[in-house]
């Protein structure tokens, strides 16, 4: 391979509906994303997702002074989505958009503006379906892309029961991973895994399975060894179909170092995992996480939050990849302990269960070389089929616990109707310093 080749993606074309627009984020200016859609054959215009992309300096200034000519305070879609700072409009400006696919529900994927389309009335533009070439087979087709395909992994024995009250099989957890893919990705990618794997289910035996003894793993999962161990490499995924490989050969959830290839002597991110008492109150745990939050904060780390997909929450705060394991662990022991100073009564650092009756542990231990943490969005092997879901911080309402609420079901719907809850994540780049060490040594 040489630097004279060039990658090119395959992307598609259509026309959709301009509906509305998202308030300008950061340095942008005029909008943030257009809110598009199309119409059905009874004339509904339905919401498809949002473009955001494809923008010059000229063309958001001039397009946002049509669109404000165009202001209304009704969404024209009937399936709006729920997202504040939406500004709606009436739907009479076309825009030709190229996307790279679209979710099983119809969302847009990778959008971006290529101009409006001033020569077709909005009403006349429906959702467009590709057709095959004359002479092509229906069995050619259906081999590529047949309803047991998943980003061309097949998917062996798809109606076998996942979840079987809530009716989840192997295949709609394989699409599950498919919808929120690139959402997904960007925290297990290249990180080493730990897999819980229920090849009959989660109503039958599970169990953890993170590295094993030959070079390479089949199915697009690939491998990494530590330095000076006798033990198996460790698997990771670099790619989204590598991830549902591993679903493939019966992975449920998906647990991440806080390390990535090829630096794993490394961390890169502080996870406090707080694990609450079964009896602890809903409030009582969103008043510890919001004091984890404080602490964080003045000691000047910049911090993110998620559910873990069962009774917890997490802490989560990119960092520098500086430190070693041993340093960084010991420094978000010293977080726990201080946790533990400023309210004995609510926080415990041991990890002993008879030690914390109505208490959090705060669990440090995540922070370790080789430990892990649920990566966000992935399932969890429970009734209910709960997802990790990361939240922005007015989402956490001590009078409305959160936990139960995000499942295999309905995340990928959440997901098209939410700016991302963790802005500035990837690009948080923050060192734990002498001075915050000393700090917690107070």
């Amino acid at each position: 391979r040489a630097k004279s080749w060039i990658k090119l993606k395959c992307r598609q074309r259509q026309d959709f509906v301009i509906g509305g627009y998202t308030a300008p984020g950061g340095s942008r200016t005029g909008f943030g994303a257009l809110l598009v859609g199309l119409y059905d054959a009874q004339g509904k215009l339905h919401f498809t997702g949002k473009v955001g992309t494809g923008f010059d300096e000229h063309l958001l200034r001039t397009l946002t002074r049509r669109l404000a000519s165009l202001k209304r305070p009704e969404s024209a879609f009937v399936d709006p989505p729920r997202e504040r700072g939406v500004q709606w409009i009436r739907p009479s400006l076309v825009a030709e958009v190229a996307y790279a696919e679209r979710t099983k529900v119809g969302i847009l994927r990778q959008a971006s503006f290529m101009g409006l389309r001033e020569d077709l009335p909005a009403k006349s533009v429906h959702d467009e379906r590709p057709v095959s070439p004359p002479g092509k087979s229906k069995s050619a087709t259906k081999e590529k892309s047949g309803p047991n395909l998943v980003l061309g992994v097949k998917i062996s024995h798809p109606e076998r029961p996942i979840w079987p009250q809530l009716g989840i099989k192997k295949i709609d957890l394989a699409r599950y991973v498919d919808e929120v893919g690139e959402w997904l990705l960007p925290h297990v990618k290249n990180r080493p895994l730990s897999l819980v794997r229920c090849p009959d289910g989660v109503a039958g035996e599970c169990f953890y399975q993170r590295h094993l003894t030959m070079a390479a793993s089949p199915g697009g999962l690939q491998t990494v060894k530590r330095e000076r161990s006798s033990k198996g490499a460790y698997i990771y995924a670099a790619s989204l179909d590598a991830v549902v490989s591993a679903v493939q050969n019966g992975a449920v959830e998906f647990h991440t170092w806080g390390a990535s290839v090829p630096d794993i002597r490394h961390p890169d991110r502080i996870t406090m995992d707080l694990d609450p008492d079964e009896a602890l109150p809903w409030k009582l745990l969103v008043e510890g996480t919001l004091l984890t939050k404080t602490l964080l904060d003045g000691l000047g780390l910049k911090s993110f939050l998620k559910t873990t997909g069962g009774k917890g929450l997490h802490v989560v705060a990119p960092v520098r990849p500086e430190l070693e394991w041993d340093a960084l662990k010991a420094f978000t022991e010293r977080l726990a302990q201080m946790l533990v100073k400023a309210r004995p009564d609510l926080f415990t650092a041991n990890m002993a269960k008879a030690r914390r009756p109505n208490k959090i542990f705060a669990d440090y231990l995540r922070n370790s070389e080789t430990a892990s943490a649920v990566a966000a969005y992935s399932p969890r092997a429970r009734p209910g089929a709960g997802v990790s879901v990361p939240l922005a911080w007015d989402e956490l309402d001590p009078k409305d616990d959160v936990r139960p609420r995000f499942n295999v079901l309905n995340v990928p719907k959440r997901l098209t109707r939410l700016k991302d809850p963790w802005p500035g994540y990837y690009t948080t780049r923050q060192a734990i310093t002498a001075k915050m060490g000393k700090a917690l040594s107070v």
